[in-house]
């Protein structure tokens, strides 16, 4: 049987927050292929949370730069 891919993409603390524990039961199940994509929205505080999940992130999009606006 084919795994069915998911990707999970988190930019935020609060979605870290919300979705550590949904990324480990997939992580867990041979059925799917999870990876999580970081877009790097929130960087610094992103990581933090990740790291206090054990989450490490297959992808990292890194959006945003040192000192660009939000516009």
């Amino acid at each position: 049987m084919e795994r069915i891919n998911i990707f999970v993409i988190m930019g935020t603390r609060p979605e870290v927050i919300k979705m550590a524990s949904v990324v480990k039961e997939l992580k867990k199940n041979k059925h799917f292929l999870t990876q999580v994509v970081a877009v790097g929205q929130h960087r610094e505080m992103l990581h933090q949370m990740l790291h206090t999940f054990s989450i490490e992130p297959e992808y990292s999009l890194d959006i945003m730069h040192p000192g660009q606006s939000l516009a």
